[in-house]
């Protein structure tokens, strides 16, 4: 039997071979296990007991010894362990197949006698013996479902299990090897210290340990399949038990549903006869034996509502065991087959077939507000009941508004309504109880039958990408072709259309009402278009336009270009719901639901590039190039949208012929078409090119339109080649999720522009608001006679940035972008998370092994090729997450404190830095790598740090310390050597600064750390002005300073705290120095008031015939003695001469 088994086995498990060779060597080398001078239990008591009487050794060598003897006392433990484990498996292999035996002679018993319930006569039995044998069989339905449960979790960890053995096979082996080669490397000698000793005994108990255990682990092997076996003989038992007690269950609920429905009717009927007979009483005995009535009739209607939902949980709990049976069954298909055509075939099948879990939760009738509004149904009925318990108040409370003789007179019948309506709601709290229970039991079959479709359906994705689902084309299949196109022609001219619209028009009444609006609505485009202008007129002046304009054309555009989608929705929605439709009309009903998107999504665009569109007219788009552009979207619109319904119908028709090629010509069809259009709409010159031309001031790159034209290109033909090959489904899915990704990502480009519109906008009017403020103020002045300053006022008023519009525009757009950027991603994720489960298969494909301790045990574990893929994919979110979030990180600090410029570059930098460490780490985590692995880089990049690094290193953490410690921060003004400037930039290795002319000088990090840095506004932007003044000697100092000091106290820019001061220092060489100290809030306003006060102070002086002095010198003769005076010729002018004579 065992032969048998491992005959079984060696197919499904390729790793056994090897395994068993190894095993066998193994065996030879080392003999039998225990054969060697390994020591036993006893051996290891005695060299404890011998170590404690041991003198010679200091205390920590008998430590060491003490471990090393425990270590291998615990491994012979482990050899003990490990071999009995292998018997139990060798026993169990043995008598598994007994086991399977009995399991499938009890299935097949079971399968052909019939349910006893279905014989039995249940009418003698009431109906508490009846809902006691319902109980029963409930509990043992609930019973059945969590052994299933246990069943299924040990069949799915069975599953895995043999390559989980041959990863720790490989482990074993690996460890012994390291142990035969320390036990070949140590001498030969009889007689060992007993530090040796332990150290071998230790050695030899492990080696042998992991013998056992590979024993053990083979033997698990060799049964793995038939416990597999049993697994699931034992779950189509239990499957077929849990039909049986369903069956059981269902006729159970019947009888006590019927005869709850005709006890609750036959009540309706006594108490409607009730009311009856007292319509000429007195009003209060008619009000409550109608509300008795009520009572009735609401119990009347629960009743038939419960049986529903009892019958619904029965076919919910019927479905989910088909749908379990069709999952194992395909679950074996896959296993047996493999991923062939046929198998590809057949998985398709198996997926049209799978419930529609969106619509089974929108549609349930175990919702949370039928559950809630049943359970403050019993709430009430309660609190009613306990009213009614005494009796004499609540008929007391009945009659409030009447006499008491009347109430008196009234009370006996009052009373036998009451007692009735207390009768009438203890069957009601019975039924409300019932119909809570049933709920519930529906809302876990429902949930049960959803999680099974949905796990089903990410195992259909995770191998439907990688199949065949179709023949590879050939010239049989498109000689077969013009045959399966006519007779697709054919089967739709045979449709019995006006049968299937008079069935459409009964069955969906509220549509037929809403087509015609829709249709209607949908011819208005004279009103479009005349309301689209009407809203285009105010945007031609600032004061009349309002970002309100756009937002309204907008949703004009959306809810016109909406008409035509909804109504092709609404026909492919009823059609789908149609009985009686064929196969065909389903496929053009899927069709039809779509198309609507695509349709909506493309005549946007071209009503939003009409000349009075919203691109044109609100986004200001060249009018020119956007018709160009609305040329190369009506392609698509005319030739590609019929193209697709067409594919879409062929897609799911099941009536086509598999021998014909009709499919795969239409995808290719398809797809040609699109990279045609898309081609054509790229090279336009005319058109997008000339959009981008005007929106970004330079032309797209040569780069950019080659990569562009090779992706819609290159992606096509090799969707196209997928297609022919065989791979329909792949090629069709791969294909409609690009085109979603891409329509996404247009109607995001969409909403940047309109937010660039707000953002324009909100510029334009604030620059224009702060232009009249600084007008009215000149006026204002005017008007009160100052008019010697008006001008220069007015000047540094305009000057004067009170609001940074590219400071604020450019943030926005850095905010606006990085939210739309994690929009595009959530929004791509959303899309393309069917298919994903799909790429789970690279986790199959190992690249290399890196050992990681788990517990205290080193395991081997793999990189995979998915493993890489997410490490890259993690690397590059990095690098966005780096680029983007910092600006978001900013916006919401601005939201919570307030920081200056360089508060925020140093927060933008660091959160950079971090979000690049931590996904670096994460990504290199992905792979394996940890500080074991990559310790050897970091010793190696320490000894280049130490040569040739250091520098670099230096700079960074100069950059870092600059970051945090802020001596210098952007925007401050430093001088640094020779040049003077503003620090725009603080990267890792240098800062920027930029000089008065502009130009860019970068410096090391390292030198503001080491060097002398003179930073202008490192605490305070207060700069202060000295200028000095030299007047002539003899003229009026006092009233030269006088004059100096008003003109400072004058000057706007001028600060009265700290107030300027004026001071006569010296008497010069030429003139007297008075010195002008002033100050001024920044360093922008240092040069023009300099030039501002240099400009009064001569003016002013000049005016009051104060002299500015300047160098001077006189010469002074002696005329007490004869002057001497000499005439001499000139050694030019002697040669000149000399030179005449000899000519």
């Amino acid at each position: 039997m065992s032969a048998t088994v491992k005959g079984e086995l060696t197919p499904g498990f390729n790793g056994s071979k090897w395994l068993l060779l190894v095993l066998f060597t193994v065996m030879l080398f080392f003999g039998p296990i225990g054969a060697n001078a390994t020591p036993t239990q006893n051996m290891v008591e005695e060299k404890l007991q011998q170590l404690e009487t041991e003198l010679a050794l200091s205390d920590a060598t008998k430590k060491t010894i003490k471990s090393k003897l425990q270590e291998t006392a615990r491994f012979l433990s482990e050899v003990e362990e490990q071999e009995r484990a292998a018997q139990t498996f060798a026993k169990e292999a043995q008598a598994i197949p007994e086991r399977i035996d009995l399991l499938q002679t009890e299935l097949k018993t079971r399968q052909r006698q019939q349910n006893p319930l279905d014989q039995e006569d249940l009418s003698p039995l009431s109906q508490s013996d009846l809902q006691q044998r319902m109980i029963k069989v409930q509990a043992e339905q609930n019973s059945l479902l969590t052994e299933m449960r246990e069943v299924e979790n040990r069949l799915a960890q069975a599953q895995d299990r043999p390559q989980v053995i041959g990863q720790t096979q490989g482990t074993l082996a690996t460890r012994l090897e390291q142990i035969t080669a320390t036990l070949s490397a140590q001498p030969d000698t009889p007689d060992l210290n007993l530090s040796t000793l332990s150290e071998t005994w230790a050695l030899e108990a492990e080696r042998d340990a992991i013998l056992a255990e590979q024993q053990a682990l083979q033997q698990e092997l060799l049964g793995h399949q038939s416990r597999v076996e049993r697994l699931k003989a034992r779950m189509a038992l239990l499957e077929w038990q849990l039909r049986e007690a369903s069956s059981a269950l269902k006729v159970l609920q019947e009888h006590i549903s019927e005869r709850r429905l005709a006890t609750v009717q036959e009540t309706q009927k006594t108490v409607t006869r009730k009311e009856q007979t007292l319509q000429n009483t007195h009003p209060l005995i008619k009000s409550l034996a109608a509300r008795n009535t009520a009572l009735s009739d609401m119990m009347t209607q629960m009743s038939q509502q419960l049986q529903k939902v009892e019958e619904t949980t029965a076919e919910m709990t019927h479905k989910s065991l088909d749908l379990n049976d069709a999952f194992r069954s395909t679950q074996q298909k896959v296993e047996l087959a493999g991923l062939t055509q046929a198998l590809g075939q057949a998985l398709l099948e198996e997926r049209r077939r799978l419930p529609n879990t969106e619509l089974i939760k929108a549609n349930s009738l175990a919702s949370q507000q039928t559950i809630a509004a049943a359970g403050l149904r019993q709430i009430q009925h309660e609190e009613e009941r306990r009213a009614l318990r005494n009796m004499a108040d609540y008929i007391n409370q009945l009659g409030s508004d009447v006499t008491p003789d009347t109430l008196a007179s009234l009370r006996t019948e009052l009373s036998n309504l009451a007692e009735q309506r207390l009768e009438l709601l203890d069957k009601a709290i019975e039924i409300d109880q019932a119909y809570l229970k049933a709920l519930s039991e529906l809302d876990f079959a429902q949930r049960e039958y959803v999680l099974k479709s949905e796990a089903f359906n990410e195992y259909l994705n995770e191998r439907l990408l990688w199949v065949r689902s179709s023949s590879a084309i050939n010239l049989a299949m498109v000689q077969h072709t013009p045959n399966q196109f006519f007779g697709l022609l054919n089967d739709f001219s045979q449709q019995s259309f006006q049968t299937q619209a008079l069935n459409w028009v009964n069955t969906n009444s509220l549509y037929t009402l809403l087509l015609p609006v829709l249709l209607i609505a949908a011819t208005q485009r004279t009103y479009y278009r005349r309301q689209m202008l009407r809203l285009g007129e105010p945007l031609q002046r600032l004061t009349t336009d309002q970002f309100i304009y756009t937002v309204e054309a907008l949703f004009l555009t959306v809810v016109y270009c909406a008409l035509w989608p909804a109504i092709f929705y609404l026909l492919g929605l009823g059609l789908s719901k149609t009985p009686e439709a064929s196969d065909l009309s389903l496929a053009i009903a899927d069709a039809f639901q779509r198309m609507a998107i695509a349709v909506f999504f493309i005549d946007f665009l071209c009503r939003s590039c009409l000349p009075n569109g919203l691109v044109a007219t609100h986004f200001r788009w060249p009018k020119e190039a956007v018709e160009s552009l609305r040329k190369d979207l009506l392609r698509f619109r005319r030739i590609f949208l019929p193209l697709l319904f067409f594919a879409f119908v062929v897609l799911g028709s099941e009536i086509i012929s598999a021998t014909g090629a009709l499919q795969h010509v239409v995808v290719s069809l398809v797809l040609i078409t699109f990279s045609w259009c898309a081609t054509r709409l790229i090279r336009n010159p005319l058109g997008w090119q000339a959009i981008y031309l005007a929106r970004t001031k330079k032309e797209p790159g040569s780069g950019t339109l080659k990569l562009l034209q090779t992706l819609f290109i290159g992606g096509p033909i090799f969707l196209i080649a997928l297609s022919l090959s065989g791979y329909l489904y792949t090629s069709a899915a791969l294909s409609l999720h690009i085109l979603y990704t891409l329509m996404l990502n247009v109607s995001i480009f969409i909403v940047h522009q309109l937010i660039l519109r707000w953002l324009v906008l909100t510029q334009r009017k604030l620059a224009f608001r702060n232009a009249l403020e600084r007008r009215n103020a000149a006026r204002q002045k005017k008007a009160d006679g100052v008019e010697e300053t008006v001008t220069s006022e007015v000047l540094t008023e305009v000057e004067e940035p009170q609001v940074d519009l590219n400071a604020l525009s450019q943030g926005s757009q850095e905010l606006v972008k990085t939210l739309l950027v994690l929009t595009s991603a959530v929004g791509i994720w959303l899309i393309w998370r069917e298919l994903l489960p799909a790429f789970g298969v690279f986790e199959d494909f190992s690249v290399w092994q890196y050992t990681e301790t788990i517990d205290g045990e080193k395991q081997s574990k793999p990189v995979t090729l998915l493993d890489l893929a997410l490490a890259l994919a993690i690397f590059v979110i990095t690098l966005l997450a780096a680029k983007r979030v910092p600006a978001l990180v900013e916006f919401i600090f601005l939201q919570k404190v307030t920081f200056g410029t360089g508060s925020l570059y140093a927060l933008r930098t660091l959160t950079g830095y971090f979000i690049v460490a931590v996904g670096t780490l994460t990504s290199l985590s992905t792979l394996g790598a940890s500080w074991s692995q990559i310790q050897w880089l970091a010793a190696a990049l320490s000894v280049g740090i130490g040569f040739g690094l250091q520098e670099i290193v230096a700079n960074f953490i100069s950059g870092l310390i600059i970051l945090f410690e802020r001596p210098i921060r952007v925007g401050d003004v430093v001088t640094v050597g020779d040049t003077d400037g503003i620090v725009t930039r603080i990267q890792i290795r240098a800062t920027t600064i930029r000089n008065w002319e502009q130009k860019e000088l970068l410096v090391p990090n390292k030198e503001f750390i080491t060097s002398r840095l003179l930073n202008w506004t490192l605490s305070d932007q207060t700069n202060r002005l000295l200028i000095p003044i030299g007047i002539a000697y003899g003229s009026d100092v006092r009233k030269a300073m006088s004059i100096i000091a008003n003109i400072a106290e004058a000057h706007p820019l001028v600060l009265s705290d700290p107030a300027p001061l004026v001071t006569f220092e010296s008497f010069g060489d030429n003139a007297l120095m008075i010195y002008l100290r002033a100050y001024v809030n920044g360093l922008d306003h240092r040069l023009p008031t300099l030039s501002d006060l240099h400009l009064e102070i001569y003016e002013q002086c000049n005016d009051a015939k104060i002299v500015i002095a300047f160098p001077q010198r006189d010469v002074h003769l002696d005329t007490s003695r004869p002057l001497e005076i000499q005439v001499r010729e000139s050694s030019s002018a002697t040669d000149l001469g000399k030179g005449s004579n000899k000519s």
